[in-house]
Order: C-alpha cells, then sequence, then structure tokens
C-alpha cells in the first residue's frame, strides 16, 4: 500500500509541475513574440535598420558611391536615388553582412 501511494504522489507531483513548466514556457514566448511584434510594427525603428543594412551594402558593392550617411535622416535627393536604385547587391555579400558585420548586428538588436 505505500509503495502504490508513494507512486501516485509522485506522479500527480510531475503531472502538476509539467503542466507549471508548460504554461511558464507558454507565457515566456507570447511575451517574446509581442515583444518582437512591436518592434517589427515601429517604422521608426524598421527604417533606421533599413538604411543601416543598405549604407553597408554599397559601401561593400560600391565603394565609390558618397557616403550616404543623411539617408537615414531623410536627406537624399533624386540623384542619390537613382544611383542606389542601379546597384545590384549580390546575394553572398547580403548574407555575409547579415552574419559578420557589427553594425548590421548592432541595429538588429535594438
Amino acid at each position: 500500500y505505500g509503495a502504490f501511494l508513494f507512486v501516485m504522489v509522485v506522479g500527480l507531483f510531475n503531472v502538476i509541475s509539467a503542466i507549471f513548466v508548460e504554461s511558464t514556457i507558454a507565457s515566456a514566448t507570447a511575451a517574446a513574440d509581442a515583444k518582437k511584434r512591436r518592434r517589427l510594427e515601429n517604422s521608426h525603428v524598421w527604417a533606421q535598420n533599413i538604411s543601416t543594412i543598405l549604407r553597408v551594402l554599397l559601401q561593400r558593392c560600391r565603394p565609390d558611391l558618397p557616403d550616404f550617411a543623411d539617408l537615414d535622416q531623410g536627406n537624399y535627393s533624386e540623384e542619390m536615388l537613382k544611383e542606389i536604385l542601379k546597384v545590384d547587391f549580390p546575394k553572398e555579400v547580403f548574407n555575409s553582412i547579415m552574419r559578420s558585420d557589427q553594425k548590421v548586428q548592432q541595429a538588429l538588436e535594438k
């Protein structure tokens, strides 16, 4: 009788613990998803990140072009946009900067 009671109590507590852990993990996941969603919906952060990525891409693919430092401030000319639209960005270069460039990593962690 004692062994049966011990196994039942341990089993019951195991089920209760599993439910608690599962609900805690689900809550943490939901909070992280909500934070990520708010960040993705923030157009200012999105624009800053895209301009940072674009500047790094332009520095790698077309170092002869100006710095475009004012690009994220909204200061650009039609001529500048035409030059940017002419640039081809190879997939390898894009993947490389997304993985290893410090400026890009810092922008994505904001």
